[in-house]
């Protein structure tokens, strides 16, 4: 933990960003091409595409209270777990034997709903951090920028490669573990004085 206005830890931050926008651009990627083979045709992916992004801005409007109640921090770490639950019941599926159109399509909503969540967290945690420092907000910023794009630009890559040379259960397998190992990069966070507080007023509710 770190109170100090003058330096804060990244580590957690921006390695759990890295690794959440790697599997979060193949997702973006895996998912038009997972239900335009399933459904035979390119338009319903793509309209399917267009309505994932009205139930992630609806997440995105949603979390903003759990976000201020809960802090930052921990509405990050829990949502983005959840991504990878729910990513989960593809591979699940398709291991199972019945991952169908609905059930895919049923998946993939609810992770867009959820990860409205992780967005409106995520992009509160370098306010929390800095507090009322611009300078040190501006460091965050740059730095979660860098990694951030780095990461959007190896998750097709990865996605690619895995889909060339793997069988085609593999990606859906790395998505959701992505995941989960983001939001045990996020617990390295450090809490401040602000999310220490949220977990008190849980406690006490």
């Amino acid at each position: 933990m770190t109170d100090d206005p003058h330096s804060v830890r990244l580590t957690g931050l921006l390695s759990g960003v890295f690794v959440t926008q790697v599997v979060n651009s193949a997702v973006h990627l895996a998912q038009p091409l997972l239900v335009a083979d399933m459904s035979g045709s390119l338009g319903s992916a793509a309209f399917f595409s267009a309505f994932g992004t009205g139930v992630h801005m609806l997440g995105t409007y949603l979390g903003g209270w759990p976000t201020e109640r809960f802090g930052a921090r921990t509405v990050l770490v829990m949502s983005t777990l959840l991504r990878g639950i729910v990513l989960a019941g593809i591979p699940i599926g398709m291991a199972f034997g019945f991952a169908g159109l609905s059930w895919v399509m049923g998946c993939y909503t609810v992770e867009a709903l959820i990860r409205g969540y992780v967005d409106t967290s995520v992009h509160t945690v370098p306010l929390e951090l800095a507090g009322h420092r611009g300078d040190l907000l501006d460091r965050i910023n740059s730095r979660y920028e860098v990694a951030f794009e780095v990461g959007a630009v190896l998750g097709p890559l990865m996605l690619g490669g895995l889909m060339i040379w793997s069988a085609g259960i593999v990606p859906h397998i790395v998505i959701p573990v992505g995941f989960a190992v983001s939001a045990a990069l996020y617990l390295f966070i450090p809490k401040t004085v602000r999310a220490r507080e949220a977990e008190l007023g849980t406690g006490h509710a």
